[in-house]
């Protein structure tokens, strides 16, 4: 993809049509590329998803997830967490209507992130070693926790992706993937990455009751 920048983010759009979504960090937007057919075109490109003004990083939109019609993406240095309408049209071009973009928390130097069942969005945070959640429903809807980690602690260090289980018994198990440190090490040093597992519905519980 010679007109890409500095791909990121990556996923499925359509199985059926073997379409993929991916995130350009550096250009801040995303991609979709038919892999069948060898070919890609810009698909969503939109303020929130460019590196913040007088930013050395070159991180804009960084992590994405395609789930229910909606794209949620991280945007790392406007430190946004955001989602996008995108629902199947015969009427566009592109196959697809995008909606207007939707600002769910602040704050969030995000890298990786995923969804679980009940829409809470857990989020990891390098290099501020930090793994934070989203809430996304009830009477906490929104609200912005920090669930393990901080800068220099040696927690998450790294802290750079994260996925629930896949089985029903491990479906509340959130797997959390750290590189050691590389862009931040703790005290100068970079210490072994790790596959960190936290325990998702306990820790709600634990934190509403």
């Amino acid at each position: 993809m010679p007109s890409a920048s500095f791909l990121n983010g990556l996923e499925a759009l359509s199985a059926s049509d073997s379409t993929l979504l991916v995130a350009d960090c550096g250009l801040g937007l995303v991609w979709k590329v038919d892999v069948r057919a060898a070919k890609y075109e810009i698909f969503i490109d939109v303020p929130e998803m460019k590196i913040a003004a007088n930013q050395s990083e070159e991180y804009g939109i960084n992590g994405i997830k395609y789930l229910n019609d909606f794209l949620y993406f991280t945007s790392t240095t406007q430190e946004l967490f955001c989602r996008i309408p995108v629902t199947p049209s015969s009427e566009s071009s592109s196959g697809y209507k995008i909606g207007d973009t939707e600002i769910l928390a602040m704050g969030i130097f995000g890298d990786d992130f995923t969804v679980d069942r009940d829409g809470n969005a857990w989020i990891t945070q390098d290099p501020l070693d930090q793994l934070t959640l989203v809430v996304g429903d009830g009477k906490h809807k929104g609200e912005v926790v920090t669930v393990a980690g901080a800068p220099d602690t040696g927690v998450v260090t790294g802290a750079t992706s994260c996925r629930c289980g896949r089985g029903e018994r491990e479906r509340d198990v959130l797997y959390v993937v750290t590189n050691g440190g590389l862009a931040s090490p703790v005290d100068g040093v970079v210490v072994g990455g790790k596959v960190l597992g936290f325990d998702v519905r306990g820790y709600l519980e634990g934190l509403w009751g």
